[in-house]
Protein backbone atom coordinates (compact mmCIF):
# COMPACT_ATOMS: atom_id res chain seq x y z
CA UNK A 1 0.00 0.00 0.00
CA UNK A 2 1.61 3.59 -0.76
CA UNK A 3 3.09 5.11 2.37
CA UNK A 4 0.48 8.58 1.95
CA UNK A 5 -2.58 6.21 2.17
CA UNK A 6 -1.13 3.91 4.99
CA UNK A 7 -0.79 7.28 7.06
CA UNK A 8 -4.25 8.50 5.49
CA UNK A 9 -6.10 5.31 6.55
CA UNK A 10 -4.17 6.08 10.67
CA UNK A 11 -5.10 9.77 10.29
CA UNK A 12 -8.92 8.79 9.11
CA UNK A 13 -9.13 6.03 11.41
CA UNK A 14 -8.63 8.27 14.93
CA UNK A 15 -11.17 10.71 13.43
CA UNK A 16 -13.58 8.61 13.00
CA UNK A 17 -12.92 5.92 16.33
CA UNK A 18 -12.61 9.28 18.15
CA UNK A 19 -9.53 7.07 18.99
CA UNK A 20 -5.67 8.80 20.18
CA UNK A 21 -3.81 8.85 16.98
CA UNK A 22 -0.14 8.22 16.76
CA UNK A 23 2.58 9.45 14.27
CA UNK A 24 2.40 7.43 11.06
CA UNK A 25 5.38 5.48 10.28
CA UNK A 26 5.98 7.88 7.13
CA UNK A 27 7.85 10.39 6.73
CA UNK A 28 5.91 14.20 7.56
CA UNK A 29 5.61 16.53 5.37
CA UNK A 30 8.05 19.29 4.74
CA UNK A 31 7.42 22.31 7.49
CA UNK A 32 6.93 25.49 5.60
CA UNK A 33 8.72 28.52 6.15
CA UNK A 34 6.50 31.30 6.38
CA UNK A 35 3.53 29.71 5.12
CA UNK A 36 5.70 28.43 2.10
CA UNK A 37 6.11 25.21 1.16
CA UNK A 38 7.70 24.12 -2.63
CA UNK A 39 6.59 21.30 -4.32
CA UNK A 40 8.09 19.60 -7.51
CA UNK A 41 4.63 19.50 -9.21
CA UNK A 42 1.08 18.72 -9.22
CA UNK A 43 1.21 15.30 -8.06
CA UNK A 44 3.19 16.58 -4.93
CA UNK A 45 0.80 19.65 -4.34
CA UNK A 46 -2.23 16.97 -4.42
CA UNK A 47 -0.22 14.60 -1.95
CA UNK A 48 0.43 17.30 0.40
CA UNK A 49 -3.12 18.63 0.06
CA UNK A 50 -4.89 15.22 0.54
CA UNK A 51 -2.46 14.83 3.70
CA UNK A 52 -3.76 18.64 4.74
CA UNK A 53 -7.50 17.32 3.80
CA UNK A 54 -7.19 14.00 5.79
CA UNK A 55 -5.80 15.46 9.09
CA UNK A 56 -8.74 18.19 8.83
CA UNK A 57 -11.42 15.41 8.40
CA UNK A 58 -10.05 13.72 11.93
CA UNK A 59 -12.20 16.95 13.39
CA UNK A 60 -15.29 17.41 11.59
CA UNK A 61 -16.65 16.94 7.68
CA UNK A 62 -15.24 19.18 5.45
CA UNK A 63 -16.84 21.54 2.36
CA UNK A 64 -13.91 22.35 0.26
CA UNK A 65 -13.90 25.22 -2.54
CA UNK A 66 -12.19 25.28 -5.28
CA UNK A 67 -11.40 28.95 -6.26
CA UNK A 68 -9.88 28.11 -9.99
CA UNK A 69 -8.35 31.31 -12.26
CA UNK A 70 -9.76 31.28 -15.38
CA UNK A 71 -6.68 33.07 -17.21
CA UNK A 72 -5.73 32.16 -20.39
CA UNK A 73 -2.05 31.00 -19.05
CA UNK A 74 -4.08 28.45 -16.75
CA UNK A 75 -5.33 26.38 -19.00
CA UNK A 76 -3.09 23.55 -18.89
CA UNK A 77 -2.94 23.90 -15.22
CA UNK A 78 -6.44 23.24 -14.72
CA UNK A 79 -6.04 19.76 -16.50
CA UNK A 80 -3.48 18.95 -14.35
CA UNK A 81 -5.71 19.83 -11.60
CA UNK A 82 -8.66 17.76 -13.40
CA UNK A 83 -6.28 15.05 -13.04
CA UNK A 84 -4.91 15.18 -9.72
CA UNK A 85 -8.29 15.90 -7.82
CA UNK A 86 -8.99 12.42 -8.38
CA UNK A 87 -5.71 11.47 -7.43
CA UNK A 88 -6.49 13.02 -4.23
CA UNK A 89 -10.30 11.19 -4.29
CA UNK A 90 -8.50 7.85 -5.00
CA UNK A 91 -6.25 8.39 -1.97
CA UNK A 92 -9.02 9.18 0.53
CA UNK A 93 -11.20 6.27 -1.09
CA UNK A 94 -8.99 3.77 -0.03
CA UNK A 95 -11.50 3.80 3.45
CA UNK A 96 -14.36 2.40 1.38
CA UNK A 97 -16.90 4.26 3.23
CA UNK A 98 -20.01 5.36 2.18
CA UNK A 99 -20.73 7.73 4.79
CA UNK A 100 -24.35 9.62 4.98
CA UNK A 101 -24.22 12.56 5.18
CA UNK A 102 -20.58 12.24 3.15
CA UNK A 103 -17.65 13.22 5.17
CA UNK A 104 -16.35 16.23 1.90
CA UNK A 105 -17.84 17.39 -0.60
CA UNK A 106 -16.68 20.44 -2.90
CA UNK A 107 -17.78 23.03 -4.74
CA UNK A 108 -15.71 24.91 -7.49
CA UNK A 109 -16.13 28.27 -9.29
CA UNK A 110 -13.91 30.05 -11.99
CA UNK A 111 -12.65 33.74 -11.33
CA UNK A 112 -11.52 35.95 -13.65
CA UNK A 113 -13.25 39.88 -13.85
CA UNK A 114 -16.20 38.03 -12.76
CA UNK A 115 -17.22 34.72 -10.83
CA UNK A 116 -18.59 31.83 -12.22
CA UNK A 117 -20.06 29.06 -10.33
CA UNK A 118 -19.20 25.42 -11.55
CA UNK A 119 -21.24 23.68 -9.10
CA UNK A 120 -25.02 24.29 -8.03
CA UNK A 121 -24.56 22.86 -5.07
CA UNK A 122 -22.10 20.66 -3.04
CA UNK A 123 -20.98 17.50 -4.74
CA UNK A 124 -19.01 14.46 -3.58
CA UNK A 125 -18.59 12.63 -6.47
CA UNK A 126 -14.94 12.51 -8.15
CA UNK A 127 -16.25 12.39 -11.71
CA UNK A 128 -18.93 15.91 -10.78
CA UNK A 129 -15.94 17.71 -9.22
CA UNK A 130 -13.33 16.92 -12.33
CA UNK A 131 -16.41 17.96 -15.01
CA UNK A 132 -17.10 21.22 -12.87
CA UNK A 133 -12.98 22.05 -12.65
CA UNK A 134 -12.86 21.30 -16.50
CA UNK A 135 -16.25 23.68 -17.70
CA UNK A 136 -13.56 26.82 -16.15
CA UNK A 137 -13.33 28.86 -18.96
CA UNK A 138 -10.40 30.52 -20.46
CA UNK A 139 -10.89 34.47 -19.67
CA UNK A 140 -8.77 36.86 -22.28
CA UNK A 141 -9.45 40.04 -20.24
CA UNK A 142 -6.00 39.48 -18.20
CA UNK A 143 -8.28 40.54 -14.69
CA UNK A 144 -7.66 38.30 -11.80
CA UNK A 145 -10.34 39.12 -8.88
CA UNK A 146 -9.11 36.64 -6.44
CA UNK A 147 -10.29 38.37 -3.60
CA UNK A 148 -13.93 39.01 -4.87
CA UNK A 149 -13.59 35.30 -5.80
CA UNK A 150 -13.15 34.22 -2.21
CA UNK A 151 -15.58 36.98 -0.85
CA UNK A 152 -18.37 35.59 -3.08
CA UNK A 153 -17.82 31.90 -2.85
CA UNK A 154 -18.02 32.07 0.93
CA UNK A 155 -21.00 34.65 0.85
CA UNK A 156 -22.80 31.89 -1.13
CA UNK A 157 -21.55 28.23 0.02
CA UNK A 158 -20.57 29.40 3.69
CA UNK A 159 -23.92 29.39 5.58
CA UNK A 160 -24.45 25.87 3.24
CA UNK A 161 -21.19 25.15 5.21
CA UNK A 162 -22.73 26.36 8.45
CA UNK A 163 -25.93 24.66 8.27
CA UNK A 164 -24.31 21.67 7.55
CA UNK A 165 -22.26 21.36 10.75
CA UNK A 166 -19.12 21.42 7.84
CA UNK A 167 -15.56 23.38 8.15
CA UNK A 168 -14.30 25.30 5.40
CA UNK A 169 -11.34 24.69 3.35
CA UNK A 170 -10.92 26.88 0.68
CA UNK A 171 -7.81 26.33 -1.88
CA UNK A 172 -6.90 28.92 -4.52
CA UNK A 173 -5.53 28.09 -8.38
CA UNK A 174 -4.07 30.50 -9.52
CA UNK A 175 -0.27 31.94 -11.13
CA UNK A 176 -0.77 35.37 -9.81
CA UNK A 177 -0.96 37.60 -7.02
CA UNK A 178 -4.67 38.67 -8.28
CA UNK A 179 -5.42 42.36 -9.38
CA UNK A 180 -8.00 43.21 -6.23
CA UNK A 181 -5.81 43.15 -3.18
CA UNK A 182 -7.49 46.27 -1.93
CA UNK A 183 -9.87 43.95 -0.64
CA UNK A 184 -7.31 41.68 1.57
CA UNK A 185 -8.33 42.62 4.81
CA UNK A 186 -12.52 42.48 4.24
CA UNK A 187 -11.34 39.19 2.53
CA UNK A 188 -9.30 38.08 5.38
CA UNK A 189 -11.93 39.60 7.85
CA UNK A 190 -15.02 37.49 6.35
CA UNK A 191 -12.51 34.51 6.63
CA UNK A 192 -11.92 34.63 10.26
CA UNK A 193 -15.55 34.50 10.89
CA UNK A 194 -16.24 31.65 8.87
CA UNK A 195 -13.34 29.66 10.29
CA UNK A 196 -12.18 28.78 6.82
CA UNK A 197 -8.83 27.61 6.12
CA UNK A 198 -7.40 28.82 2.78
CA UNK A 199 -4.80 26.74 0.50
CA UNK A 200 -3.03 27.75 -2.21
CA UNK A 201 -2.03 26.56 -5.26
CA UNK A 202 0.28 28.89 -7.22
CA UNK A 203 3.37 30.13 -8.21
CA UNK A 204 6.48 32.12 -5.90
CA UNK A 205 6.35 35.91 -6.07
CA UNK A 206 8.96 37.69 -7.97
CA UNK A 207 11.47 39.02 -5.95
CA UNK A 208 10.39 43.03 -5.11
CA UNK A 209 8.28 43.82 -7.75
CA UNK A 210 4.81 43.49 -8.43
CA UNK A 211 4.96 42.42 -11.97
CA UNK A 212 6.45 40.12 -13.19
CA UNK A 213 7.76 40.36 -16.85
CA UNK A 214 7.20 37.33 -19.76
CA UNK A 215 8.28 37.90 -23.91
CA UNK A 216 6.13 36.81 -25.96
CA UNK A 217 7.03 36.67 -30.17
CA UNK A 218 4.66 37.80 -32.06
CA UNK A 219 4.23 34.75 -35.00
CA UNK A 220 3.17 37.29 -37.50
CA UNK A 221 5.51 39.99 -37.25
CA UNK A 222 8.51 38.90 -35.31
CA UNK A 223 8.29 41.55 -32.56
CA UNK A 224 8.53 40.98 -29.04
CA UNK A 225 6.60 42.35 -25.99
CA UNK A 226 7.27 42.45 -22.64
CA UNK A 227 3.64 40.72 -21.05
CA UNK A 228 3.25 41.97 -17.69
CA UNK A 229 1.95 39.12 -14.62
CA UNK A 230 1.03 40.77 -11.16
CA UNK A 231 2.92 38.37 -9.15
CA UNK A 232 4.10 40.21 -6.23
CA UNK A 233 5.79 41.18 -4.44
CA UNK A 234 6.50 38.82 -1.60
CA UNK A 235 5.84 41.79 1.31
CA UNK A 236 3.57 44.29 2.07
CA UNK A 237 5.14 47.15 0.47
CA UNK A 238 8.63 46.66 -1.93
CA UNK A 239 12.05 46.31 -0.06
CA UNK A 240 14.18 46.80 -2.86
CA UNK A 241 15.35 49.13 -5.98
CA UNK A 242 12.10 49.77 -8.67
CA UNK A 243 14.53 50.28 -11.45
CA UNK A 244 17.52 49.33 -13.48
CA UNK A 245 17.89 52.94 -14.89
CA UNK A 246 15.41 52.32 -17.96
CA UNK A 247 11.91 52.50 -16.01
CA UNK A 248 10.81 49.77 -14.26
CA UNK A 249 13.13 46.74 -13.39
CA UNK A 250 12.19 43.83 -15.22
CA UNK A 251 14.60 41.38 -13.48
CA UNK A 252 12.80 38.23 -13.47
CA UNK A 253 14.05 36.78 -9.79
CA UNK A 254 12.00 34.79 -7.96
CA UNK A 255 11.23 35.61 -4.08
CA UNK A 256 11.17 32.05 -2.59
CA UNK A 257 7.98 33.14 -0.93
CA UNK A 258 4.05 32.97 -2.04
CA UNK A 259 2.74 36.64 -2.71
CA UNK A 260 2.10 39.05 -0.04
CA UNK A 261 -1.42 39.04 -0.54
CA UNK A 262 -1.89 35.00 -1.08
CA UNK A 263 0.72 34.50 1.31
CA UNK A 264 -1.00 36.52 4.30
CA UNK A 265 -4.50 35.33 3.51
CA UNK A 266 -2.94 31.28 4.49
CA UNK A 267 -1.13 32.31 6.97
CA UNK A 268 -3.97 33.97 8.92
CA UNK A 269 -5.92 31.45 8.57
CA UNK A 270 -3.96 28.25 8.85
CA UNK A 271 -3.39 27.35 5.68
CA UNK A 272 -0.73 26.78 3.29
CA UNK A 273 1.00 28.35 -0.12
CA UNK A 274 1.91 25.53 -1.78
CA UNK A 275 4.60 27.04 -4.73
CA UNK A 276 5.02 25.06 -8.13
CA UNK A 277 7.87 25.39 -10.15
CA UNK A 278 8.08 28.06 -12.68
CA UNK A 279 10.58 27.31 -15.53
CA UNK A 280 9.01 30.59 -17.58
CA UNK A 281 10.66 32.82 -14.99
CA UNK A 282 13.44 30.91 -13.87
CA UNK A 283 16.16 29.79 -15.72
CA UNK A 284 17.79 27.05 -13.00
CA UNK A 285 14.84 26.45 -11.37
CA UNK A 286 15.44 23.10 -9.93
CA UNK A 287 18.94 24.12 -7.64
CA UNK A 288 16.88 27.14 -6.70
CA UNK A 289 14.20 25.68 -5.46
CA UNK A 290 16.42 23.25 -3.46
CA UNK A 291 18.33 26.10 -1.97
CA UNK A 292 14.98 27.69 -0.77
CA UNK A 293 13.71 25.84 2.19
CA UNK A 294 17.48 25.86 3.88
CA UNK A 295 18.58 29.68 2.73
CA UNK A 296 15.45 31.57 3.10
CA UNK A 297 13.99 30.61 6.62
CA UNK A 298 15.89 33.77 8.17
CA UNK A 299 14.81 36.07 5.51
CA UNK A 300 11.17 35.30 5.65
CA UNK A 301 8.80 38.32 5.06
CA UNK A 302 6.73 39.56 7.71
CA UNK A 303 3.41 38.99 6.77
CA UNK A 304 1.38 41.58 9.16
CA UNK A 305 -1.44 43.81 7.71
CA UNK A 306 0.17 47.08 5.36
CA UNK A 307 -0.84 49.71 7.94
CA UNK A 308 0.77 47.72 10.79
CA UNK A 309 3.52 47.36 8.54
CA UNK A 310 4.16 50.91 7.86
CA UNK A 311 4.29 51.46 11.24
CA UNK A 312 6.35 49.69 12.30
CA UNK A 313 8.99 50.44 9.29
CA UNK A 314 8.50 54.22 10.26
CA UNK A 315 9.80 53.36 13.78
CA UNK A 316 13.03 52.37 12.79
CA UNK A 317 15.13 54.84 11.47
CA UNK A 318 17.10 52.29 9.64
CA UNK A 319 14.41 50.66 7.87
CA UNK A 320 12.51 54.09 7.02
CA UNK A 321 16.23 55.09 5.56
CA UNK A 322 15.60 52.48 3.43
CA UNK A 323 12.25 53.27 2.18
CA UNK A 324 12.65 56.24 1.45
CA UNK A 325 15.93 55.75 -1.03
CA UNK A 326 13.36 53.16 -2.45
CA UNK A 327 10.40 55.68 -2.95
CA UNK A 328 12.96 58.27 -3.96
CA UNK A 329 14.21 56.57 -7.25
CA UNK A 330 10.76 54.63 -8.11
CA UNK A 331 9.93 55.83 -11.77
CA UNK A 332 6.25 54.83 -10.99
CA UNK A 333 6.50 57.74 -8.23
CA UNK A 334 9.05 60.16 -8.90
CA UNK A 335 8.42 61.99 -12.26
CA UNK A 336 11.17 62.45 -14.75
CA UNK A 337 13.12 59.13 -14.03
CA UNK A 338 12.20 57.35 -16.81
CA UNK A 339 15.05 57.19 -19.23
CA UNK A 340 14.21 55.41 -22.64
CA UNK A 341 16.37 52.56 -23.26
CA UNK A 342 15.25 52.93 -27.08
CA UNK A 343 16.32 55.59 -29.37
CA UNK A 344 13.95 55.90 -32.36
CA UNK A 345 15.19 56.32 -36.17
CA UNK A 346 14.24 60.29 -36.56
CA UNK A 347 15.91 63.16 -38.78
CA UNK A 348 18.86 64.86 -36.58
CA UNK A 349 16.66 67.57 -35.24
CA UNK A 350 14.34 65.55 -33.16
CA UNK A 351 16.89 63.13 -32.90
CA UNK A 352 18.79 66.25 -30.63
CA UNK A 353 15.25 66.51 -29.24
CA UNK A 354 15.35 63.07 -27.94
CA UNK A 355 19.22 62.93 -27.01
CA UNK A 356 18.28 65.72 -24.38
CA UNK A 357 14.99 64.40 -22.87
CA UNK A 358 17.00 61.41 -22.35
CA UNK A 359 19.95 63.36 -20.65
CA UNK A 360 17.54 65.29 -18.21
CA UNK A 361 15.99 62.03 -17.14
CA UNK A 362 19.92 59.94 -16.88
CA UNK A 363 21.60 62.83 -14.87
CA UNK A 364 18.12 63.65 -12.50
CA UNK A 365 18.31 59.69 -11.38
CA UNK A 366 22.41 59.64 -11.17
CA UNK A 367 21.45 62.54 -8.75
CA UNK A 368 18.95 61.04 -6.74
CA UNK A 369 21.17 57.26 -6.82
CA UNK A 370 23.70 59.53 -5.13
CA UNK A 371 21.35 61.10 -2.89
CA UNK A 372 20.29 57.96 -1.82
CA UNK A 373 23.94 56.67 -1.24
CA UNK A 374 24.41 59.59 1.05
CA UNK A 375 20.94 59.21 3.29
CA UNK A 376 21.95 55.15 3.60
CA UNK A 377 25.33 55.63 4.25
CA UNK A 378 23.77 58.21 7.51
CA UNK A 379 22.67 54.90 8.47
CA UNK A 380 25.41 52.40 8.05
CA UNK A 381 26.36 51.90 11.92
CA UNK A 382 22.61 50.69 12.07
CA UNK A 383 22.97 48.00 9.82
CA UNK A 384 24.84 45.39 12.20
CA UNK A 385 22.40 45.64 15.09
CA UNK A 386 19.52 45.53 12.97
CA UNK A 387 17.62 42.01 14.13
CA UNK A 388 16.48 41.08 10.69
CA UNK A 389 18.63 39.44 8.48
CA UNK A 390 16.18 40.12 5.50
CA UNK A 391 16.67 44.05 6.15
CA UNK A 392 20.35 43.73 6.62
CA UNK A 393 19.98 41.88 3.08
CA UNK A 394 17.68 44.99 1.50
CA UNK A 395 20.56 47.43 2.80
CA UNK A 396 23.48 45.42 0.98
CA UNK A 397 21.63 45.21 -1.67
CA UNK A 398 20.19 48.99 -2.10
CA UNK A 399 23.54 50.55 -1.31
CA UNK A 400 25.05 48.04 -4.37
CA UNK A 401 22.04 48.76 -6.27
CA UNK A 402 22.49 52.86 -5.80
CA UNK A 403 26.24 52.95 -6.62
CA UNK A 404 25.81 50.81 -9.45
CA UNK A 405 22.72 52.58 -11.05
CA UNK A 406 25.09 56.11 -10.42
CA UNK A 407 27.57 54.52 -12.71
CA UNK A 408 25.52 53.45 -15.47
CA UNK A 409 23.74 56.83 -15.95
CA UNK A 410 26.91 57.97 -16.10
CA UNK A 411 27.59 55.83 -19.06
CA UNK A 412 24.71 56.87 -20.58
CA UNK A 413 25.07 60.22 -20.15
CA UNK A 414 28.47 60.23 -21.80
CA UNK A 415 26.88 57.74 -25.21
CA UNK A 416 24.33 60.71 -25.43
CA UNK A 417 26.96 63.41 -24.98
CA UNK A 418 28.93 61.63 -27.58
CA UNK A 419 26.40 61.09 -30.03
CA UNK A 420 24.01 64.34 -29.43
CA UNK A 421 24.39 66.04 -32.82
CA UNK A 422 24.44 62.53 -34.79
CA UNK A 423 23.87 59.08 -33.94
CA UNK A 424 26.35 56.67 -35.30
CA UNK A 425 25.28 55.49 -39.00
CA UNK A 426 25.49 52.11 -40.30
CA UNK A 427 23.45 50.45 -43.22
CA UNK A 428 19.92 49.49 -41.53
CA UNK A 429 20.19 52.06 -38.78
CA UNK A 430 17.83 54.80 -40.41
CA UNK A 431 15.14 51.93 -40.46
CA UNK A 432 15.66 49.89 -37.11
CA UNK A 433 16.76 52.65 -34.62
CA UNK A 434 19.16 52.66 -31.45
CA UNK A 435 19.14 50.71 -28.29
CA UNK A 436 21.30 51.50 -25.28
CA UNK A 437 22.57 48.39 -24.50
CA UNK A 438 24.60 47.52 -21.54
CA UNK A 439 28.01 45.70 -21.21
CA UNK A 440 30.75 45.06 -19.29
CA UNK A 441 33.40 47.51 -19.72
CA UNK A 442 33.91 51.14 -18.47
CA UNK A 443 33.62 53.72 -20.89
CA UNK A 444 36.59 55.92 -21.88
CA UNK A 445 34.92 59.42 -21.35
CA UNK A 446 35.34 62.43 -23.66
CA UNK A 447 35.82 65.56 -22.71
CA UNK A 448 32.77 66.56 -23.41
CA UNK A 449 31.21 64.01 -21.53
CA UNK A 450 33.53 64.55 -18.26
CA UNK A 451 32.67 67.77 -18.68
CA UNK A 452 28.79 66.92 -18.32
CA UNK A 453 29.47 64.88 -15.66
CA UNK A 454 31.93 67.05 -13.58
CA UNK A 455 34.08 64.15 -13.03
CA UNK A 456 37.68 63.90 -13.64
CA UNK A 457 40.05 61.17 -15.31
CA UNK A 458 40.00 57.86 -13.88
CA UNK A 459 36.81 58.98 -11.73
CA UNK A 460 34.26 56.21 -13.49
CA UNK A 461 36.83 53.60 -13.56
CA UNK A 462 37.43 53.94 -9.76
CA UNK A 463 33.14 54.30 -9.18
CA UNK A 464 32.67 51.59 -11.50
CA UNK A 465 34.97 49.31 -9.47
CA UNK A 466 33.45 50.70 -6.36
CA UNK A 467 29.82 49.61 -7.44
CA UNK A 468 31.23 46.04 -8.77
CA UNK A 469 32.64 45.12 -5.15
CA UNK A 470 29.64 46.31 -3.64
CA UNK A 471 27.61 43.49 -5.62
CA UNK A 472 30.46 41.12 -5.41
CA UNK A 473 30.22 41.47 -1.20
CA UNK A 474 25.94 41.46 -1.46
CA UNK A 475 26.65 38.06 -3.42
CA UNK A 476 29.03 36.59 -1.11
CA UNK A 477 27.35 38.15 2.40
CA UNK A 478 23.64 36.64 0.91
CA UNK A 479 24.61 33.27 -1.29
CA UNK A 480 21.75 31.44 -2.95
CA UNK A 481 19.07 33.98 -1.99
CA UNK A 482 17.37 36.65 -4.91
CA UNK A 483 19.61 39.25 -2.81
CA UNK A 484 22.71 37.26 -4.63
CA UNK A 485 21.03 36.84 -8.05
CA UNK A 486 19.91 40.79 -7.99
CA UNK A 487 23.37 41.82 -7.65
CA UNK A 488 24.47 38.78 -10.29
CA UNK A 489 22.60 40.48 -12.75
CA UNK A 490 23.82 43.43 -12.73
CA UNK A 491 27.45 41.96 -12.72
CA UNK A 492 26.12 39.57 -15.24
CA UNK A 493 24.88 42.62 -17.59
CA UNK A 494 27.70 45.44 -16.64
CA UNK A 495 27.34 48.55 -15.73
CA UNK A 496 28.72 50.17 -19.03
CA UNK A 497 26.78 51.32 -21.43
CA UNK A 498 26.85 51.01 -25.48
CA UNK A 499 24.51 52.46 -28.40
CA UNK A 500 23.18 49.08 -30.52
CA UNK A 501 21.79 49.43 -33.87
CA UNK A 502 18.72 47.99 -33.61
CA UNK A 503 16.10 47.62 -30.91
CA UNK A 504 16.82 45.45 -28.44
CA UNK A 505 14.09 46.13 -25.68
CA UNK A 506 11.06 44.90 -26.00
CA UNK A 507 7.75 46.55 -26.64
CA UNK A 508 4.72 47.80 -24.74
CA UNK A 509 1.66 45.18 -25.49
CA UNK A 510 -0.10 48.19 -25.07
CA UNK A 511 1.41 49.33 -28.68
CA UNK A 512 0.45 46.38 -30.52
CA UNK A 513 -1.42 46.07 -33.30
CA UNK A 514 -5.05 44.58 -32.29
CA UNK A 515 -3.75 41.86 -35.29
CA UNK A 516 -0.76 40.83 -33.26
CA UNK A 517 -2.90 38.72 -31.22
CA UNK A 518 -0.79 40.00 -28.14
CA UNK A 519 -2.13 37.47 -25.00
CA UNK A 520 -3.02 38.67 -21.77
CA UNK A 521 -2.00 36.52 -18.86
Amino acid sequence: MHKLAIALLMLYSGAMLRAEVTAPDVEPPPEPVNATVHVDDYTAAANRLTWEIARRLRENRLLVMWAIDESASMHDDRLELAKHVGRIFDELGIFGRDDDPPLLQHVVIGFGPNVHVQTERPESSAAEVIRAIKRVPDDTSGQERVFEGVYKTLQRFGPIARRLGRQTLIVIVTDEAGDDGEHLEQTLQMLRQSKAAVYVLGRESVFGRDHATIRWKSPRTDDVYAIPIRRGPETAFPEVLQTDGFGPCDANVLAGFGPYTLSRLVNETGGLFLALPDDALSQDEAQRRADAPKQLREYAPELAARREYETQRRRSRFRAAIGDAIASLDPQQKSGLDVAEYLSPVADQEWTRQIDRNLDAALKLRAAAEAAVAALEKVASLRDAEASRRWQANYDLLVAECLALQVRMEHVVAVLVDHREKPPRTDDAAERGWTLTPVDRPRVLSPAARARLNVKPGDLERQTARAKERLQQVAATHPHTPWARRAETWLDSGLGIELSAGRFSPLDPEDADENDGVPRM
